[in-house]
């Protein structure tokens, strides 16, 4: 079952009161949507911002991405970083401006410097 569908079952359960249905809504959308940045307009504020939120995570602090790649996928060196750097610029792609704004000065460093993601990316300046 997937990540979202998971989350999306166990919500009413950890809140859902009548008093919080429509919260609970809400949070499952989020928790729906948020694997590509939702565009403003494309859904509930919630939404945008979750999505948008998680899609820089992703270029900022790839941690997780590397365990994937390298772990779980079993890719090579070249593989995974062709892979990686996909996963980077189709989030970049798909960013509402002021989330690109805020991450600009990562995305760029790690434009130049693709082979350093990870710990190190994080500290060029």
């Amino acid at each position: 079952m997937p990540y979202a569908a998971r989350g999306e079952g166990i919500l009413p359960l950890r809140l859902g009161t009548l008093s919080h249905r429509n919260r609970v809504k809400r949070a499952a959308r989020c928790i729906a949507s948020h694997s590509v940045p939702v565009q403003t307009g494309g859904g509930l504020t919630e939404e945008v911002c979750v999505s948008n939120a998680d899609a820089m995570a992703q270029i900022v602090k790839p941690a997780y991405w590397f365990y994937y790649v390298f772990r779980v996928r079993q890719l090579g060196f070249g593989g995974g970083r062709d892979w990686l750097r996909q996963r980077v610029e189709s989030n970049w792609a798909a960013l509402i401006p002021p989330a690109r704004a805020l991450i600009k000065k990562e995305y760029i460093c790690l434009a130049r410097r693709p082979v350093s993601w990870g710990a190190r990316a994080r500290v060029c300046e």
